[in-house]
């Protein structure tokens, strides 16, 4: 069984958002690009209420962040986490 990842609202928004200006930001957002082209197949991904409801408002990226989530469990309560990490 593949190990769990919490997908939180960042995750979404460095995904979908226009590259930053901000060096820092921008490096980040590269990062997290990267990880979910390369690495999230590996994971079983896991998402919660809380981050699909502020994903969903906003700006017209809403549904660019919606179309990510769509792809990702919803967990009807709060992760359990493994705390031997």
């Amino acid at each position: 069984m593949a190990s769990s990842v919490y997908i939180e609202t960042t995750i979404i928004s460095y995904l979908t958002s226009r590259r930053s200006s901000d060096a820092i930001i921008r490096g980040q957002q590269e990062l997290t690009v990267k990880w979910w082209s390369d690495h999230r197949s590996e994971f079983s991904l896991v998402t919660s209420q809380f981050v699909v409801d502020e994903a969903s408002v906003g700006d017209a990226r809403a549904a660019d962040r919606m179309a990510v989530l769509d792809e990702i469990d919803s967990s009807p309560s709060r992760p359990r986490w493994n705390r031997s990490l």
